[in-house]
């Protein structure tokens, strides 16, 4: 055979072997989508699971804590911060001062040292929620009550631990706080809004007496 005969040949099988190419390119393609969903399918997944180890963990060990705290002997009759409070520090609030002498009185040591190790705990949860360690919108669907629940009964600790709004101590906890009881307050204003209007929408609008010598 000739080199235009070899030549005729290269270019038909050339011309031939594009759909074949195209087929591969699209078959890779599909891989490459199945792939792609199967990895944020996974990532999901894992994203969920270390998001409740994380809480879970953390939530123990807070709860460790708050109960040894609260359960010490001598806090039964301690005496009362002020309330209600305001803000997240000391400089807007002043507290009994028989309470802080208790508080600070070297007999409570243990209930100190417990209040200090339960804020510290959720300090560090609070780092782990924000900086994505853990799902935030994950936390708050499955605890934000028992958060909130504890972290208001902490509060009179917690202003007293900072001294001003700028006071870096704690200042994931105050984030926490204010993050989590404004979606709090936006999810019931919601579900009220949807009660209303299905309330409204259930009831027979009231209709205008007629007018005398008026015909409809």
């Amino acid at each position: 055979m000739e080199f235009k005969d070899f030549k005729d040949i290269a270019e038909l099988i050339y011309y031939l072997s594009w759909p074949i190419i195209l087929l591969g390119i699209g078959a890779a393609w599909l891989q490459l989508k199945a792939f792609n969903k199967e990895s944020t399918t996974r990532f999901k997944r894992e994203s969920i699971v270390t998001s409740i180890e994380v809480l879970e963990k953390k939530l123990d060990q807070i709860a460790v804590a708050f109960c040894d705290a609260f359960e010490y002997p001598g806090y039964s009759n301690s005496p009362k911060p002020n309330s209600p409070m305001t803000g997240y520090s000391s400089i807007h609030n002043v507290m009994d001062q028989n309470w802080l002498d208790w508080y600070h009185h070297n007999n409570q040591t243990d209930f100190y040292n417990n209040i200090t190790e339960c804020m510290n705990h959720f300090e560090t949860l609070s780092q782990y929620v924000f900086s994505g360690v853990a799902d935030e919108e994950m936390c708050y669907k499955f605890e934000h009550a028992l958060v909130l629940k504890y972290l208001d009964d902490l509060m009179p600790y917690i202003i007293e631990s900072r001294a001003d709004d700028e006071d870096p101590l704690y200042e994931g906890i105050v984030h926490l706080h204010q993050t989590w009881t404004a979606r709090l307050l936006h999810d019931k204003s919601q579900k009220d809004l949807a009660r209303a209007v299905n309330i409204a929408n259930s009831q027979v609008s009231p209709q205008p007496s007629p007018v005398l010598g008026v015909k409809k």
